[in-house]
């Protein structure tokens, strides 16, 4: 059994259960969820469950189960690398190898943000990452127009990167120089591209970008709270119908971007992903870098 521990949003989410389910798979083993995170969080819940994972919650006793035989490999053989332990801890940014070595009884710890880990899965996430359940009739008439366009799409990343010091230390927000380059880039390749606007602060966009190309601002889905459903997954699947993308130094972009298999398209990513280093393989080599 592969342990998943799941916290921030819905694509730190998906990161982590891709690399669970490439090791379940390799391992000949199942996935189970760790949601004890994300029922922590105020600010996030669980997300996966709008796709068609394959994975049920484990349970308090199991959690503690993995920490407790974690802890008597510490103590009995406290030289055993860190990936053959039974919880998995990332040790930094960057594709690791040796985590597809983990045992088959193990928890990740991580967020785990490159395709390098799950690679030869590929095929299989993508058809578990697709909706579980039917989408809104706003969604489906989005769907509709970006189906029937040359369609990009574009996603400002804001929120959390300005009002949570902690986070904007890591994470700056994307420059309007960055986008202005990234649909010039577009414009230069596609006759009659229609961009489509995602961000998790839509108003923004709507009076801030001022692009000389036909656009549409998503602001349908909102992030919910109490009294109004989640449905960011509905904006993340909008994404990945796009022909082309422009993302943000974001996971759920990230995702958006990734979830669409065809290989011959345009995928524009920030060059630096965070503020003050790189995440060195987070953007696929097949997309550009601006």
């Amino acid at each position: 059994m592969i342990i998943a521990r799941l916290e921030g949003g819905l694509g730190n989410q998906m990161f982590q259960y891709a690399v669970s389910r490439a090791i379940a798979h390799k391992r000949q083993t199942r996935v189970k969820l760790n949601l004890r995170p994300v029922k922590r969080d105020f600010n996030r819940s669980f997300a996966l469950g709008n796709w068609n994972v394959a994975a049920a919650v484990a349970t308090s006793a199991e959690i503690i189960a993995m920490r407790i035989a974690d802890k008597f490999v510490q103590a009995l053989r406290p030289a055993t690398l860190y990936y053959r332990r039974p919880v998995v801890q990332e040790q930094g940014s960057g594709f690791d190898a040796n985590v597809l070595q983990a045992p088959r009884h193990c928890m990740l710890v991580g967020y785990w943000q490159s395709e390098k880990y799950f690679k030869d899965i590929e095929s299989g996430l993508r058809r578990e990452f697709t909706l579980r359940a039917g989408i809104s009739a706003e969604s489906e008439k989005v769907a509709s127009q970006i189906r029937s366009s040359d369609s990009v799409f574009l996603h400002i990343r804001r929120g959390d990167y300005i009002s949570d010091a902690a986070i904007s230390k890591v994470y700056d927000i994307c420059s309007m120089e960055y986008y202005q380059a990234a649909v010039e880039y577009v414009k230069q390749r596609i006759l009659r591209p229609h961009f489509f606007i995602f961000s998790d602060e839509p108003a923004w966009a709507r009076e801030n970008l001022k692009l000389p190309v036909p656009i549409t601002v998503i602001d349908h889905n909102p992030p919910g709270d109490g009294n109004t459903p989640r449905r960011e997954h509905e904006d993340l699947w909008l994404m990945s119908l796009c022909q082309h993308a422009i993302v943000a130094n974001s996971s759920f972009s990230w995702w958006g971007a990734w979830l669409n298999p065809v290989r011959h398209r345009i995928v524009i990513a920030p060059k630096n992903w965070l503020r003050k280093s790189d995440e060195p393989d987070i953007v696929p080599d097949r997309w550009i870098r601006i």
